[in-house]
């Protein structure tokens, strides 16, 4: 399962990104990646999906006026863990100067040259970077004179990369699939069965012969979906 929440959740107001440049430079590139922070006061951990969803509209409004193209960065993480995707990754953002086209960006909401990151922001970056199978290059400072992503966020980049590339198990796992299953069965259609089948179907498709716990929590939503039959209930 993905951790990145689609831009149809938070539900932009402004263009996606500028052109459509696709993937080849960038993995030519070695998949290169720089971290920024938003310089913005994000909701905190304890944060509901809307509300961070919120967020992500007022971040947009803040790279439109700047840029236009809508959002700047290609993922924005929350200090509640989940991760959001903000331009698409085969069009040009405008996050990291001279590299738009070779690399794209992970952005930390927030202002990490007063604040620590959040235990679970790290994780969700580093979940972030395995399933991209890819490592975080470098601070935004280390290729622009400016202090962003912030004092914090550079000390923690080495610990983030290693997290990614250990293969162990990482805290804060199911966030992300959470918000994206609340936001399936609440979809426009107004059919939560229909949308928790979905949900299953794509999941199961996804999840291979792979992930035996995420198995077993499907299972169980099968059999939830079951008793909904057996109820005749629906939206």
């Amino acid at each position: 399962m993905s951790i990145i929440i689609p831009r149809s959740v938070w539900k932009p107001r402004h263009d996606n990104g500028f052109a459509v440049i696709g993937t080849r430079e960038w993995e030519q590139a070695g998949k290169e990646i720089w971290l920024h922070h938003s310089v913005t006061n994000p909701p905190g951990p304890d944060a509901t999906l809307e509300q961070d969803c919120e967020h992500m509209r007022a971040f947009e409004s803040i790279g439109e006026s700047r840029f236009g193209g809508g959002i700047s960065y290609t993922w924005v993480t929350m200090p509640s863990g989940r991760v959001f995707q903000g331009h698409d990754i085969d069009r040009q953002g405008s996050h990291t100067y001279q590299r738009n086209n070779r690399s794209r960006a992970i952005c930390l909401a927030g202002n990490y040259d007063v604040n620590e990151l959040p235990e679970r922001m790290q994780n969700s970056v580093a979940l972030l970077l395995r399933e991209l199978d890819a490592t975080i290059d470098g601070p935004h400072s280390a290729v622009y004179p400016t202090a962003c992503p912030g004092r914090y966020a550079r000390e923690r980049i080495t610990f983030m990369n290693n997290l990614a590339t250990s293969g162990i198990p990482i805290e804060g796992d199911d966030v992300s699939g959470q918000d994206v299953l609340n936001a399936e069965m609440t979809s426009a259609d107004g059919n939560e069965k229909a949308s928790l089948a979905v949900f299953i179907s794509k999941t199961r498709a996804r999840v291979g012969n792979h992930e035996a716990s995420l198995r077993e929590v499907l299972d169980k939503l099968d059999a939830i979906l079951t008793h909904l039959d057996e109820q005749g209930t629906t939206r």
